[in-house]
């Protein structure tokens, strides 16, 4: 979506006009993308929570990996 300008969609991501943030889902990005998000969400220290299976992981997500992603957590 090359043509997609933040200026367009960035009311979507506005605490004060939508509450939460939206869930976002990137069909078929590798793995090593997410990662990548993980790992600048980590560095920059963004506030965060990770829910999975509609529960939330106790862990804080600078210890999230993709590589573990099929142990339950």
């Amino acid at each position: 979506m090359a043509d997609l300008l933040w200026d367009d969609v960035s009311s979507f991501f506005d605490p004060d006009l939508m509450g939460s943030l939206p869930d976002v889902r990137v069909p078929n990005a590798p793995v090593e993308d997410w990662q990548a998000v993980l790992d600048l969400v980590a560095e920059k220290g963004w506030a965060t929570s990770v829910i999975r299976c509609s529960a939330s992981m106790s862990r804080p997500i600078e210890s999230f990996s993709w590589q573990n992603r099929g142990s339950g957590e």
